[in-house]
């Protein structure tokens, strides 16, 4: 009888909610902070993905110009975040972005000389090989 009596009275009483609670605590307090820096780059790529669908559908020059500076927007956003776990992709995904920035100026030349073929031609090209090649170097899936 001592030994249940002992037993019980030193027996963790914690619940199922109360152990997943504590484990997610601890599991965001020991997690790197790399973990949340990549969470916030897959936002802002899943906008420019969209603006750069939206400027290929446009019809005309203000619609192409409306979504050309949304994908600015977030390609600038996406600049200022950290990609990555080592050095190297985080200078890869940086290199990346630059490309991209100067793949876009390429675009904003076009629109200024007001060609619209040309600026879609940029982004089908252009920026879809940058995409493609950085995505690739960084083993990043995608959804295209």
């Amino acid at each position: 009888m001592g030994t249940f009596v002992f037993r019980n009275i030193f027996r963790p009483q914690i619940v199922g909610s109360q152990i997943a609670a504590v484990a997610l605590g601890l599991g965001v307090v020991l997690m790197p902070s790399w973990a949340f820096a990549d969470s916030a780059v897959e936002p802002a790529m899943k906008h420019m993905q969209h603006a750069y669908n939206q400027a290929l559908r446009s019809m005309d020059v203000p619609q192409f110009q409306s979504a050309l500076t949304v994908l600015h927007r977030y390609a600038e956003a996406a600049g200022s975040l950290q990609y990555g776990r080592t050095a190297d992709a985080r200078g890869s995904y940086q290199d990346g972005i630059h490309e991209l920035q100067s793949d876009l100026a390429d675009v904003d030349a076009a629109l200024a000389r007001n060609d619209l073929i040309a600026a879609k031609e940029i982004l089908r090209t252009q920026v879809a090989t940058t995409k493609k090649m950085y995505h690739k170097s960084l083993r990043v899936e995608e959804d295209d």
